[in-house]
């Protein structure tokens, strides 16, 4: 029998929602929670075959745009896709995010160049083109809301390989409050997840096998890595709620404690 109560709480009917790298990982997992609650979503990737296929494989209610979000002309495609509808957006979902590895002797400037263009210039750029649309003019009704998909790798030093990343990730975090405070007056809340590991392709590429997964669980007090029940549960909470903005949330399964 369904709980009426949760389904007014957590329900997200006729929103509308953005999520960008929506095709594959964390970002799949978000949007189709969304589409779950009953939100219509728009994923938004660079491979246009791969975020169709998503898209089918989320359902009804999910629609895909191929685009680079590190461009202006793919963060106008966006912007021009969204204002079609004739309907506000609801939720935007910055989760599109790239890492690159290599030793701090040889560590490459393209790879600075490349991971902050897409971590922390494209979500900016895609709030700037998506802000008169997120604005809400009146004080009746929901807020909107923006969420930023950082990283507990934002939050720890400890960072092997990662300079750029964990550098990005913690920019990010911080982009996110100043965008909290300077939209109040709009109402648009804007928050911050902050992963630990999930197990996503992202992981199989760093983490072939499964003694090497094993290594990285051992950091985890868990003892698993995040699946789609953790990060749908905290969106649905997080974009449902009239109460919180510029909160930076862990969901690492008490990765950080072990820091």
């Amino acid at each position: 029998m369904p709980n009426t109560f949760l389904e007014a709480l957590f329900g997200l009917d006729r929103r509308r929602a953005v999520v960008t790298g929506g095709s594959s990982g964390i970002g799949k997992m978000i949007a189709r929670a969304l589409v779950a609650a009953g939100a219509d979503v728009l994923i938004v990737a660079r491979n246009a075959e791969r975020a169709n296929q998503a898209a089918v494989e989320i359902g009804p209610g999910c629609i895909a745009i191929a685009a680079d979000v590190t461009t202006v002309s793919g963060v106008e495609r966006v912007r021009d896709a969204v204002a079609a509808t004739g309907h506000p957006l609801d939720i935007l979902v910055n989760n599109a995010g790239i890492t690159r590895q290599a030793p701090f002797e040889t560590f490459p400037p393209e790879y600075w160049d490349e991971v902050m263009a897409l971590n922390v210039k494209s979500p900016f750029m895609l709030v700037q083109a998506l802000h008169h649309l997120l604005r809400r003019a009146t004080p009746e009704g929901p807020p909107a809301h923006i969420v930023n998909i950082g990283s507990a790798a934002g939050i720890t030093v400890h960072c092997p390989a990662s300079f750029s990343y964990y550098a990005s990730k913690a920019a990010l975090h911080h982009l996110s409050r100043i965008l909290a405070k300077r939209f109040l007056a709009d109402r648009i809340h804007v928050n911050v997840i902050a992963p630990g590991y999930f197990h996503t392709e992202l992981i199989d590429q760093l983490a072939p096998d499964a003694e090497s997964q094993a290594k990285m669980i051992a950091n985890i007090p868990a003892g698993r890595f995040g699946q789609y029940e953790d990060i749908a549960g905290v969106i649905l909470s997080v974009v449902t709620s009239g109460f919180m903005t510029g909160a930076v949330i862990p969901l690492d399964g008490g990765y950080l404690l072990q820091q």
